[in-house]
């Protein structure tokens, strides 16, 4: 048994490594690689406030941690455990590729986990040591693709990665691994006309694409990018396998006439937050073909709206999912199913969709606001699956749908009809 005591010295991320030499009485002298230790040095203790405000018990709680004191410690569990010893073979005299650069921040992919999590960055292997969402490890496997820092690296020059950006430096909004955006724009074409004839062009950023779109671009998006995104021009995406998420919302805020299809779009949030809505339209007329829409509402998030109307726009779906959301389609109507007063004249169409395990499938509300569905199909939508609150106007015809589950509020109206259970 070999014991050792370290008092290091310098705060932040660290691994213990080391070769073990064994000179036996006969025969040559054998090396072992130590499986590496990983572990954190204390820095200063946090000064920070973080106030929560559950809207639906109407409690604030304000939690302070001012002059706490510092941690450190083993990542992860700290416990006994078998230490790895690896054969090194002295006679491989071919050198480990240039290490990666500490502070890159780059896409990495999972190339195995248990103990330890590896990635690899750029061609080259990580140890994963730092996850700035505990709940994560549980469901990474081979394969899966994210953001990680390099914030330093081991004994044998191998790469120490963290989720978290780099210091001052916020998550790249609109990228993520494996992202890319096709631009097909014609510069003599405009006010959200197609094109006629296309130059193409693939974009890694949709943020930015959308930024510098002209007028009657379309995007061809494949891959996962992060948000919040913004549409403020006439644009056309067509989403192959291509999924938007964020953690804070929109996911995609529309304020411009807009097509969408086939896209992925997912409110997202961390344990007990709130989770990001995923569309809000705000004005223009704007088309949703073959999407999927939610705003999480699984676990302990608390769930938003998969589709929030709050300005006076027109807005049709077409063939899409929207479910496990606070509020499936909302007009006018807040994430907890409170009706609001900036969409006036807001029209919205639903053809052939699914409202599916949704707390409120359909909320409209005030006068002016209309919302009409055809040929859809409501189920599992906990508290119902339309609800017209006073002033607005709900008709529901010719889809699935238990009649109970049709709501009008005092002053709304509804009309229901050739409906089926």
């Amino acid at each position: 048994m070999l014991g050792l005591l370290l008092r290091p010295r310098l705060a932040g991320h660290h691994q213990l490594g080391a070769t073990l030499t064994v000179a036996g009485l006969r025969g040559p002298e054998r090396s072992f690689a130590v499986a590496e230790v990983s572990f954190r040095v204390a820095g200063q203790g946090a000064l920070q406030q973080s106030i929560h405000i559950d809207a639906r018990s109407q409690r604030v709680g304000i939690f302070e941690n001012i002059g706490s004191q510092p941690t450190g410690g083993l990542v992860d569990e700290g416990r006994w455990r078998r230490v790895e010893l690896v054969p090194v073979d002295e006679s491989d005299p071919e050198p480990d590729a240039e290490p990666l650069r500490e502070g890159l921040r780059a896409p990495g992919v999972v190339t195995a986990v248990g103990e330890v999590i590896e990635v690899e960055v750029e061609g080259r292997r990580g140890l994963l040591v730092e996850v700035e969402d505990p709940a994560l490890r549980a469901v990474l496997a081979p394969g899966d693709r994210l953001q990680v820092t390099v914030i330093g690296t081991d004994a044998r020059g191998q790469a120490l990665l963290s989720t978290r950006p780099p210091a001052g430096r916020e998550p790249d909004a609109g990228r993520t691994a494996g992202a890319s955006v096709t631009r097909s724009t014609d510069p003599g074409s405009g006010g959200g006309r197609p094109p006629a004839a296309s130059v193409t062009e693939v974009v890694a950023d949709l943020a930015e694409a959308l930024r510098t779109a002209p007028p009657g671009a379309r995007l061809v998006v494949r891959g996962r990018h992060r948000g919040p995104l913004t549409i403020s021009q006439p644009v056309e995406l067509r989403g192959e396998e291509a999924i938007l998420e964020a953690e804070r919302g929109p996911v995609l805020l529309v304020q411009a006439d807009a097509v969408l299809r086939g896209l992925v779009v997912r409110g997202t949030a961390r344990p007990g937050a709130y989770a990001a809505d995923a569309v809000e339209v705000r004005s223009g007329r704007v088309s949703l073909h073959e999407c999927d829409l939610r705003s999480d509402a699984s676990g302990n998030l608390t769930p938003g709206r998969a589709v929030a109307v709050t300005g006076p726009a027109t807005v049709e779906l077409r063939g899409c999912r929207i479910h496990h959301s606070g509020v499936g389609v909302a007009v006018d109507v807040s994430w907890g199913g409170f009706a609001t007063t900036t969409a006036r004249g807001a029209r919205v169409g639903l053809q052939d969709c699914r409202i599916v395990d949704n707390a409120l499938g359909v909320a409209v509300a005030g006068a002016g606001r209309e919302v009409r569905a055809v040929g859809c199909t409501f189920s599992g939508n906990a508290d119902a699956a339309v609800r017209a609150l006073p002033g607005a106007t709900a008709v529901v015809e010719d889809s699935e749908v238990d009649r109970a589950s049709l709501i009008a509020d005092p002053g709304a109206t509804l009309d229901a009809r050739g409906n089926r259970s």
